[in-house]
């Protein structure tokens, strides 16, 4: 299922949880998924999402040798989320990344609580 195309099945849910979807979507999408995410979260529902993190994703790089996956500062974050979702909590985080063949790392990553604006 394509969560941007097929959305006219799906309910609304109390939660959402996504994990690196929002990191690895072109700008343009990105508004596109946060819209699908209001739209299929009930009034007063939460968004929970673990997004990569710019900070350090270049030297944990250098020195693993692993690359890194996509990812968005706190700053996109914010911007992207804010006129649909409050924000309840952004945390600092880990994102593990597991490369068959050439090898693992722990790179730092965004958790974060959203709560759906009312549309008052």
């Amino acid at each position: 299922m394509d969560f941007l195309k097929d959305t006219h099945n799906l309910p609304c849910f109390s939660t959402i949880f996504d994990c690196a979807v929002l990191q690895v979507l072109t700008e343009n999408k990105r508004l596109d998924f946060v819209k699908a995410v209001a739209s299929h979260c009930e009034e007063d529902g939460y968004w929970i999402n673990i997004s990569c993190s710019k900070d350090e994703a270049q030297i944990i790089e250098d020195r693993t040798k692993v690359k890194s996956p996509p990812y968005l500062t706190a700053e996109k974050i914010i911007t992207i989320t804010e006129p649909l979702f409050e924000i309840v909590e952004m945390k600092r985080c880990s994102f593990p990344i597991e490369r068959k063949n050439m090898g693992s790392a722990l790179f730092n990553a965004w958790g974060c609580v959203f709560k759906k604006r009312s549309k008052n």
